[in-house]
This record gives C-alpha cells, sequence and structure tokens, in this order.
C-alpha cells in the first residue's frame, strides 16, 4: 500500500469512526432525555415511547435492505446517503415544536443510521488489506461503542446545561464533520471491480429481478419481532406480534430459498458454519452487555444514593476502556485466530456478570469500577474479531448484506435485553417504581438478570469456540 492510499484510508477509517459514533450516540442518548422533552412537548408518557421506538424499529428493519442496495448500486452512494439524511434530520429536529413532526424526523433519522450501518463495515474492510482489517474494524468499534455506552453521559450533560434540542445539535456536528470530507473521499462511482471481475463487467446481480417481496417480507419479519419483544409486559398482544415474526421469518426462508437475487442468501447460514455461530455470537454478546449499563446506573442511583451526572461519570469507564482496547484486540485477530479471542472475551464477560450478581448496597464503589473495567476488557476482546471473522466469510459482493446482518443483530440483541429485563423486574417489582420498592426486590431483580446474562455469555462462549470446528 502506497503513502496515498495509506493516506486515503486512514482518512476513510475517521469518516467511518464519527458516522458510527453519531448513529450508536443517537440511539443510545434519548433515554436520558425522554423526561424533558416530554415536560416540554406535552407528551404523554405512553406516546413518547415512540420517540425511541421508531428510531429502532426502522434502523432493524431495513438496514439488510439497504445492505441489498448497496452492494447492487455501490456502498459509498448509499454510505453518503446515510450521512445527509441522517445529519439534515438531526438538525431540523433541533428546531422542532411538534411530536408528530419528531417522529417523522426520527424515521428519517432511523433511514439514515441503517444506511450508515448497512455500509460503515463494507467500506472499512474493502479499503484496506487483509493483514489490517481487524486493526480497522476495531478503530470503528470503537466509535460504535463509545456511541452506545456515552450516549446517556453526554446527553445528560448536553441536556442539563443547554436542553433536550442540544442533543440533536451535537449529532448533527458530528454528522457534518463526516459528510465534508466523506464528499472528497468516499466519490459515488467507486464501482470497483471484483475478484476476477474486469473493469466494465456488470455485477454479480446484473440482469436479475430484485427481491421486493422478500425485501417487504423482512421488513415486516424485523418489525414485528422487535416491537413484540420490546413491548412484553403489557398483555398479551406483544406475544401475538413475536409470534407473527416468527411465521413471517418461515415465509421469508422459503421466499428467499426461491429467489432469483435474495435480499440474504440463507444458504450461506448452513453452507458456512462460521458465519452462522458468529452472527449467533454477536446476539448473544449485544443481549449480555445491555444489563451492565441498565442496572449499573439503577444501582449508582437507587442503592449508593448518587446524582445522575455522578453515575455517568462512573459508569463511563466501561467505554474509555473499550475505545482504548477495541482497536487493539482488531489488530491481534489480524495475527491470532479469531475465535480464539473472541471466546475469550465472552468467557470475561460472563465472569464479570457473575461478579455483578453479587453487588450490594454495601459492595465498595472501586469494585465496581474494577469489574467495570473487566468487562470493557471482554467486550473488547470479543467484539472486533467477530467482527473480523464474519467479514472474513463472505465474498466483497456480500460485504454490505454481512454487515448490515450483523448490525440487525445488535438491534435484536439489545432488543432482546430490554425483553428479559422487563420481564425479570415487572415479575419482582410488579406496578411499584423504583423509589417504591424494597431494595431487597431491586437487588433480587438485578441478581437475576445479571445471572440470565453470565448464562448467555458462557452459551456465546460455546458458539464461538465450535467455530474451530469449521
Amino acid at each position: 500500500m502506497n503513502s496515498e492510499t495509506s493516506l486515503n484510508a486512514k482518512t476513510i477509517t475517521v469518516i467511518i469512526i464519527l458516522s458510527s459514533f453519531s448513529s450508536a450516540f443517537l440511539g443510545s442518548a434519548m433515554n436520558i432525555v425522554i423526561p424533558s422533552l416530554s415536560a416540554d412537548l406535552s407528551i404523554s408518557a405512553g406516546r413518547v415511547g415512540w420517540v425511541i421506538t421508531v428510531y429502532s424499529l426502522t434502523t432493524c428493519g431495513l438496514s439488510v435492505p439497504f445492505g441489498k442496495l448497496a452492494d447492487a448500486t455501490g456502498k459509498n452512494r448509499i454510505f453518503l446517503l446515510g450521512v445527509g439524511i441522517l445529519t439534515l434530520s438531526c438538525f431540523a429536529t433541533g428546531w422542532v415544536r411538534s411530536f408528530a413532526l419528531l417522529i417523522v424526523l426520527r424515521i428519517l433519522q432511523g433511514v439514515g443510521a441503517s444506511m450508515i450501518f448497512a455500509t460503515n463495515t463494507a467500506i472499512i474492510v474493502a479499503c484496506h488489506p487483509p493483514q489490517q482489517r481487524g486493526k480497522a474494524i476495531g478503530h470503528m468499534l470503537s466509535g460504535t461503542y463509545v456511541g452506545l455506552a456515552s450516549g446517556p453521559v453526554l446527553a445528560g450533560v448536553l441536556n442539563q446545561w443547554f436542553g433536550w434540542h442540544s442533543v440533536f445539535f451535537a449529532t448533527a456536528a458530528v454528522g457534518a464533520a463526516a459528510l465534508i470530507p466523506a464528499c472528497r473521499y468516499l466519490p459515488v462511482k467507486e464501482r470497483q471491480p471484483l475478484p476476477g471481475q474486469s473493469p466494465g463487467q456488470p455485477g454479480p446481480s446484473a440482469g436479475k429481478q430484485p427481491d421486493i417481496a422478500g425485501n417487504l417480507l423482512f421488513i415486516a419479519m424485523i418489525t414485528c419481532g422487535m416491537y413484540g419483544f420490546a413491548s412484553i409486559g403489557r398483555g398479551w398482544w406483544p406475544f401475538a406480534l413475536i409470534a407473527a415474526g416468527i411465521l413471517l421469518g418461515f415465509f421469508f426462508v422459503r421466499r428467499e430459498l426461491a429467489a432469483d437475487d435474495p435480499v440474504i442468501d440463507v444458504r450461506i447460514f448452513r453452507s458456512t458454519p462460521a458465519y452462522t455461530l458468529s452472527n449467533l455470537a454477536a446476539l448473544f454478546n449485544y443481549c449480555a452487555i445491555f444489563s451492565i449499563q441498565y442496572f449499573m446506573s439503577l444501582y449508582l442511583q437507587v442503592d449508593k444514593g448518587y446524582s445522575s451526572q455522578t453515575a455517568g461519570l462512573i459508569l463511563i469507564c466501561l467505554p474509555v476502556v473499550m475505545a482504548s482496547l477495541t482497536s487493539r484486540a482488531g489488530a491481534l485477530s489480524d495475527r491470532i485466530a479469531p475465535y480464539k479471542l473472541a471466546t475469550a472475551g465472552m468467557v470475561v464477560c460472563g465472569c464479570t456478570m457473575i461478579v455483578f450478581s453479587m453487588v450490594q448496597k454495601e459492595t465498595p464503589v472501586w469494585a465496581i469500577v474494577c469489574t467495570l473495567l473487566i468487562a470493557g476488557l471482554g467486550v473488547s476482546l470479543f467484539s472486533s474479531p467477530n467482527m473480523n471473522a464474519i467479514m472474513s466469510c463472505v465474498g466483497r459482493e456480500h460485504y454490505g448484506v454481512a454487515s448490515s446482518i450483523l448490525a440487525t443483530m445488535r438491534t435484536l440483541g439489545q432488543t432482546s435485553g430490554i425483553a428479559i429485563t422487563t420481564i425479570v423486574i415487572s415479575a419482582r417489582l410488579g406496578d411499584a417504581t423504583l423509589a417504591e420498592a424494597p431494595l431487597a426486590d431491586f437487588e433480587g431483580a438485578m441478581r437475576t438478570c445479571f445471572l440470565i446474562s453470565a448464562v448467555i455469555c458462557f452459551c456465546g462462549a460455546v458458539m464461538s469456540l465450535k467455530r474451530k470446528d469449521t
């Protein structure tokens, strides 16, 4: 790689990091500003939840279709459009005074984020040689994880000093910082030939009918399943939605097996076990680690009596470790078998879950901080090596879909984590608020969720380890 190409690759990596941070930050930051937003716009508690829900549903439902579109029309084109939509819609949201318009803009933000998630990994992998991909993926994941983990902390500070609108203005500023150089370094007409393909030769999807029915089935399947999981505890209808999602999944697989140009080539899950196991391990990891940020934030405020700002400052050590070590773990995966690092990371995460399950009111803060640091190490060891393994299982013509499937695994994992937490808290605390619930009941719910998360981590470690046989 010559010096100019190396400089371009580094610049593109920075662009991808910024875009990954902004889209992930926008998803996690909303929880902290919902009370202020609800009061400012006079939105009821039942309706305000849609501010979060529509973004998650749009992002998860459209990532794979946009990944397929990116593979067919060009990844740079979809990425630039996604960053542009995300940036402009965030800037517009900063001025909004209407709930209906806010929902429309949140849907647009989900569209932009899904375009970014569908292409960021694909672009990173395509512009780095195989021996440097793990490190580059690690840099990108640092941006994603920092955005997810620091969202509530940074949004809390912005909301406290400048109001909830400032969260969207800040996200728009980061998006603009990515968009301006991206217009130069990521030309729309990239169209690099695939291995064995001449520059003028049509791509693998040329002359094939687009799988419109498959796209619609996938969107409906993900929407029903995700909304059902996220709404568990509100009656019988969430389970009906989950059942509908499973049924739609059956029809989706049948459709993809018969399609001329399927949205997802489902045969790869059977023919390439390492690909299947890697995606399942990612799903389990994201599901398990959700409980750390959720329960530790509540524990520090409910059990320890710290303010939200102090709790945020304590919790920020987790994303700091992830940002520092994820890229190093990715670089290691270029030299060491990724499954070994990923398996070790899942085991470390499982052990920290067991430690968190033993936390009580008397537990010193330094012990909490040390466990958070170790948890950050575990997530770092798992994330970028696992993604490196996933992208190594597919050819360049499928990078977009592979990238978007992994993004879908992340969202589904987080949604599953929310569902597990909701079920456990409802069972232990009933209708009582956190302030009214006995401390023993809250600690019992926290202990149960962390033990479930530990089991999930160890199951993920088994899946990760089984890749050595494939």
